[in-house]
């Protein structure tokens, strides 16, 4: 069953569309505190498919609440806009996947989200392996594969960074993102583990000289083939 973070201050509609969701058997967690630390903390200690923010205190603090989550996460967030165009093109401009204007009724909210979760969320959880160059990741047996071979039984930690980057194979992933999915706080401790980390991986990606996991200066990191 998908998880839904609903981050939503008002009292009366949140605990609607909360019903409503969960009607369409999508497990929700309904906050009604907007304040930064404790949606990160929401994020760190679960995981969510989706969010989705509404601040009736006026889009300035849904916005807010959005650049947050977005600098923790990178899953799926949708927002309720009450302002018109402008205010809907700066809430994808903060890294929105989808806004909506208010008003909107909550059976649309959840049928919206429900296609959603059918389209893109269930379908992404049935990806099990992945194909790094000559390497084949298990993602589900925690195994690495060199040109078919067995090579490699991985920690889980290992497991999950290696499937993170791997499913975003070109593209750099932001450090504080991998420290708050992997190792749930990003703090220095954690990012030298994270060094560490990486560089197991590379000796365990290292019977194919063209992957490289290179560490990009100031943002993250990235996993890419070279010619």
């Amino acid at each position: 069953m998908p998880s839904l973070l609903l981050l939503i201050d008002n009292p009366a509609f949140g605990p609607l569309l909360q019903e409503t969701l969960e009607a369409q058997s999508i497990r929700t967690t309904l906050s009604g505190c907007m304040m930064p630390d404790d949606v990160a903390q929401l994020i760190v200690e679960h995981h969510y498919d989706l969010a989705l923010i509404y601040s009736a205190q006026g889009d300035t603090d849904t916005l807010s609440c959005l650049k947050r989550v977005r600098e923790l996460t990178e899953m799926p967030v949708y927002v309720l806009i009450e302002g018109k165009r402008d205010a809907l093109l700066s809430a994808f401009d903060n890294g929105a996947d989808d806004a909506l204007q208010i008003p909107v009724s909550a059976e649309l909210i959840a049928r919206k989200i429900k296609a959603f979760v059918k389209r893109v969320i269930e379908k992404d959880k049935h990806v099990q392996s992945y194909d790094i160059g000559d390497y084949t990741l298990d993602t589900s047996r925690q195994l690495l594969y060199y040109k078919g071979k067995l090579t490699a039984e991985l920690t889980g930690k290992e497991n999950a960074l290696l499937e993170l980057l791997a499913s975003k194979q070109g593209q750099t992933i932001d450090k504080s993102l991998i420290l708050v999915r992997i190792w749930r706080e990003n703090n220095y401790f954690n990012a030298r583990s994270l060094s560490v980390y990486i560089n197991r991986l590379r000796h365990k990606l290292s019977h194919d000289g063209r992957i490289v996991i290179t560490n990009v200066k100031g943002s993250g990191y990235k996993l890419y083939l070279t010619s």
